[in-house]
């Protein structure tokens, strides 16, 4: 389905007749999405390399484990 003004206009009518705690989902989901194209930025040379050298390395199969991706989860959770 292509989006439309219409279609947002009749989305955002119905939002509106929802209970405030889901309204306040519906708010903050929107201005996550919206936070997400604002804070696009060019990447630097050095973030390309990484990014062709991840790449190149999911290409050849080279991808972390379960328990490497754990890790660094575990490591962040904290």
């Amino acid at each position: 389905m292509e989006p439309s003004a219409d279609h947002l206009d009749a989305i955002l009518a119905r939002v509106r007749r929802w209970p405030t705690e889901r309204q306040a989902d519906a708010v903050l989901l929107l201005q996550a999405l919206e936070d997400q194209g604002l804070a696009s930025s060019p990447l630097s040379d050095g973030e390309r390399l990484d990014l062709a050298e991840g790449l190149e390395e999911f290409a050849r199969g080279e991808t972390a484990g379960e328990d490497e991706v754990k890790a660094v989860f575990d490591r962040y959770r904290r």
